[in-house]
């Protein structure tokens, strides 16, 4: 299989809201309530990425990329510079924020290569550490982020719409390895 990885651009902004829900629904179905997961909105999502991408102007340590089968987007990554305050008190001054891929096209390396693109573009930007936040009964990517040397160093609750749930941080603490 052939892909590519690339900068997302604001055009992308509705594929990658279909890849978002999909990916959340495929991901999250029994982990987060259905009605929060019912509820997510195409448009809403495509706004949302149309503003993000266009902050990257602004911002250009922040940044997204696509995965592209046969010219279909496929899955996408966004990173920038830490937002968490637990992880910028940690000593991360970077930050993973998604990393989607559709089901039916993981564990082809497309992770993995967003992931990799990601790091790069942070270490560019001089931010040689990152971190990420992950739902605790996320397996598959607690997996994921494991192998590619993430270390968990905490833990925070949050509430999705009455449902509590908990979220592990992981870390990088030299993205050049």
């Amino acid at each position: 299989m052939t892909f590519n990885i690339r900068p997302a651009k604001t055009e992308d902004s509705s594929a990658i809201a279909t890849v978002h829900i999909a990916s959340w629904h495929e991901t999250y179905r029994g982990l987060l309530p259905d009605d929060l997961l019912d509820n997510l909105r195409h448009d809403d999502r495509t706004n949302l990425w149309v503003e993000i991408i266009a902050l990257n102007a602004q911002h250009p340590m922040n940044a997204q990329f696509v995965a592209e089968v046969e010219g279909t987007i496929v899955g996408f990554g966004s990173c920038g510079q830490g937002r968490s305050k637990d992880c910028l008190e940690a000593g991360y001054q970077g930050e993973i924020s998604t990393l989607y891929v559709l089901k039916n096209h993981q564990n082809l390396g497309l992770g993995s290569e967003i992931f990799s693109h990601m790091t790069k573009h942070l270490l560019a930007n001089e931010i040689t550490t990152a971190s990420l936040w992950v739902l605790d009964t996320n397996v598959h990517a607690r997996c994921f982020y494991e192998k590619r040397g993430g270390v968990s160093f905490g833990e925070r609750t949050d509430d999705h719409r009455g449902c509590s749930t908990t979220e592990i941080s992981y870390g990088w603490r030299d993205l050049t390895q």
